[in-house]
């Protein structure tokens, strides 16, 4: 009975590991440099893409707010102030309703090689592309594109 016992515990314990390497197997799979990717992007619902966007909408100004209260930098109140204004700037979506952004992300997380790329790089891509669009702020889509690409999908790709 006690071997019985053991054979089952061992095998208990066996089919534990094999179900915990499967979900880390799978969590990692949805992580590019400890940060949500695009695979993770794709298994969520609109309802959760719009949520998220909003999430990382929302979330700057908790970054922002954090900064302006500590003394992190060395720089001037002046230089710091324009920094800052000009992260808050760059990191808000305009001229596009947020369905308008999630639309944009999932059509560039079609391609499969895409995924790899992290939402957030994926997300200030959006929000420079947008910002240009409708302000025509100068900014070199293509060559960010490209070192993103570049940086975690290991490839080099051509600009046109």
């Amino acid at each position: 009975m006690k071997k019985l016992m053991v054979v089952i515990l061992c095998l208990l314990l066996m089919a534990s590991a094999v179900i915990l390497t499967n979900v880390y197997a799978e969590e990692n799979l949805y992580l590019t440099d400890e940060m949500r990717n695009g695979r993770y992007w794709n298994a969520l619902s609109n309802k959760n893409k719009n949520i998220f966007i909003q999430g990382m909408s929302e979330g700057k100004w908790a970054a922002i707010f954090f900064l302006v209260q500590s003394p992190l930098f060395d720089e001037t109140e002046e230089q710091y102030k324009t920094k800052l204004g000009t992260a808050a700037t760059v990191l808000t979506p305009t001229g596009a309703t947020y369905q308008e952004f999630v639309g944009k992300i999932d059509k560039f997380y079609e391609e499969e090689f895409n995924r790899a790329i992290p939402i957030s790089q994926v997300f200030i891509l959006m929000c420079r592309k947008f910002n240009s669009l409708s302000t025509g702020e100068e900014f070199d889509i293509e060559g960010y594109l490209k070192d993103i690409k570049e940086k975690y999908i290991g490839k080099t790709w051509p600009t046109n």
